[in-house]
């Protein structure tokens, strides 16, 4: 309980330093600051209420993940390395083995880094708004309805995968847009874009080993934006940019989505794992 805490703590810290460094001055600054961090203040006492007394048994997703990363810690412990792992259901639970294996096994510890990872996509979220010459307010707005929709409430505090899938996605998108707007306007650096382009495609694949169903919307998006852009100014490091991730996507096609199809469900038949408790 000790460890949860201090884990608790530190995210809050570092939740409000990062939103402080990263927010632009405005007069509404703080008072969004402040909303965002009730939002992760919400999401906190949601851990409370749904783990009281019930950590291990609570739960559908959420707890096979938890029961799957205890096992993935215990192989570490072992001397299996991380890339070595034999996981299931999604990488994601490798990465849950991982923060076990490092910070011992507490459920609570996973759910509060996933309440982090929320309140950072929603600084992502706001910061893409602005991009778009949206009005602080609006982008405000924009990111605290993010923060407070009820169901993403419940799914970014329990030990499900939603909270790293939605950062993964956010930044693959806000670096996307931030490459584009930079090769419009012309001020760009030649190896900074092709850092960017290879940025893009390792988060393309993260987010496909997180879940497959990210792989087709995202890389089709990210193609449709860039082609777009290509029309619009005829930059050549654009069409780079798209073979890039047209080539990407075929190897995570054939390497990452079909290897994973067999086996992509979160929730086996109750004959195929032990109790998994209350929904």
């Amino acid at each position: 309980m000790e460890s949860s805490i201090i884990i608790l703590i530190a995210v809050c810290a570092l939740s409000l330093f990062i939103a402080y460094k990263t927010v632009p001055a405005n007069k509404y600054k703080y008072i969004y600051i402040l909303s965002a961090f009730a939002a992760l203040l919400l999401r906190v006492v949601t851990v409370l209420y749904i783990y009281h007394d019930r950590a291990d048994i609570f739960g559908t997703d959420g707890l096979l993940y938890h029961r799957e990363g205890i096992r993935l810690a215990q192989q570490m412990a072992d001397g299996v390395p991380l890339y070595a792992l034999e996981y299931k259901y999604t990488w994601y639970t490798a990465f849950v083995g991982l923060v076990y294996h490092i910070l011992g096994v507490n459920r609570y510890i996973i759910s509060y880094i996933n309440i982090a990872f929320t309140f950072f996509s929603a600084l992502i979220l706001f910061k893409i708004a602005l991009n778009y010459k949206y009005r602080f307010a609006n982008a405000a707005i924009i990111s605290l309805i993010f923060l407070c929709f009820p169901n993403m409430i419940l799914w970014t505090s329990d030990s499900r995968k939603e909270a790293i899938l939605i950062l993964l996605s956010f930044l693959c998108w806000y670096t996307v847009q931030g490459s584009i707007s930079k090769i419009e306007s012309g001020k760009y650096l030649l190896a900074a874009e092709f850092a960017r382009i290879v940025f893009v495609c390792a988060l393309i694949w993260l987010c496909t080993i997180v879940r497959i169903y990210m792989f087709l919307p995202l890389a089709a998006g990210i193609l449709l934006s860039l082609f777009l852009s290509y029309r619009k100014d005829r930059k050549p490091i654009t069409i780079i940019f798209i073979v890039a991730v047209i080539i990407a996507s075929i190897i995570i096609s054939f390497a990452t989505v079909y290897p994973l199809l067999d086996d992509y469900h979160a929730i086996t038949f109750p004959d195929e794992t032990d109790n998994l408790g209350e929904d």
